[in-house]
């Protein structure tokens, strides 16, 4: 029941609409983000750049939910119009985690054309499922190299990377696609390819 409602939480929580601004990050997070943040102002930086650099001619629009389900993501994004990107992040988790999942969708975004493009053509079935998985990994990727860069502005202690649910699974990530696309942090129970290959199905089944 209790990830019934958190699932009807979801997209009605918390909306913020943001347009790229200096500073504007701390308008945007939750209060304990933006607490994570008051201490890390390298971390700041980072995340203000990636928002720059991802929203210069979008609005973002960022949504909080709750949830207890593992097998979900912590963390997506979407675009729900033209120049219009829509970022939802789990709020129940470590402010450090809420951060990594921020600022990776916020990179993952810049992707927008590359996958509308994957999913024009799984559409018209100009791709395969196996290719069209591959694909979107490989997107995504870009993003986890970025995000992974950005650890040393986190400032974490040992025992916050301890207990961080991403820390770990970014740092150890392989640097070459090849060796990412065969990566499974220990530990995770959802399956992207499981994710992606009904994406592709339910492509396949709009007119």
């Amino acid at each position: 029941m209790r990830k019934h409602v958190s699932l009807i939480l979801l997209m009605t929580l918390v909306c913020i609409s943001y347009a790229a601004e200096e500073g504007g990050i701390l308008k945007m997070a939750s209060p304990k983000l933006r607490e994570f943040l008051a201490d890390r102002p390298s971390a700041t930086r980072a995340l203000n750049a990636a928002i720059s650099e991802s929203f210069s001619k979008r609005t973002l629009k960022l949504h909080y939910f709750y949830s207890d389900d593992e097998t979900q993501p912590r963390a997506a994004h979407f675009y729900p119009a033209d120049s219009v990107v829509c970022i939802v992040i789990r709020e129940n988790q470590q402010p450090c985690d809420e951060y990594l999942c921020l600022i990776y969708e916020v990179l993952n975004s810049q992707g927008e054309k590359r996958f509308q493009d994957l999913a024009e053509q799984a559409k018209s079935g100009a791709i395969t499922k196996t290719n069209f998985v591959r694909e979107i990994i490989r997107q995504e990727f870009e993003a986890v190299k970025k995000v992974k860069e950005q650890l040393d502005s986190l400032k974490l202690e040992k025992k916050e990377q301890k207990t961080s649910y991403f820390f770990k699974r970014f740092a150890e990530c392989p640097g070459d696609f090849e060796g990412f696309f065969t990566y499974k942090p220990k530990g995770a129970k959802r399956d992207p390819f499981k994710v992606y290959e009904e994406l592709y199905d339910s492509l396949q089944k709009k007119p």
